[in-house]
């Protein structure tokens, strides 16, 4: 699998290591109706572009891109409602654009 939609699902939550051994180039989970990102959601993800704009994230934990694998990678949080960012939540994450306008 190269690119997994999973847009417009009317998903609310993602449970830990939810996509673990998942290698993809694009996994699209935006706009859907996310308000929360457990620890670990990602872990064990390869991927190349994560889209999570247009949900309604307003918390991240800490640790919910612990092991992930972006692969200098796109992470796109536009148009959420995002206020605050947890200290540290991007080390380690090794991205190329980080999308967080519009929260």
């Amino acid at each position: 699998v190269k690119q997994l939609y999973l847009q417009n699902n009317h998903l609310t939550q993602l449970h830990a290591e939810s996509f673990r051994g998942l290698d993809v180039r694009q996994l699209h989970l935006e706009s859907n109706r996310l308000t929360t990102l457990p620890a670990g959601v990602f872990a064990g993800l390869t991927v190349k572009q994560l889209y999570l704009q247009s949900n309604n994230l307003t918390q991240l934990h800490p640790d919910s891109f612990r092991g992930l694998k972006l692969d200098y990678g796109i992470l796109d949080m536009s148009r959420n409602k995002l206020q605050t960012l947890p200290p540290k939540m991007f080390e380690g994450l090794e991205v190329k654009q980080l999308h967080l306008q519009n929260n």
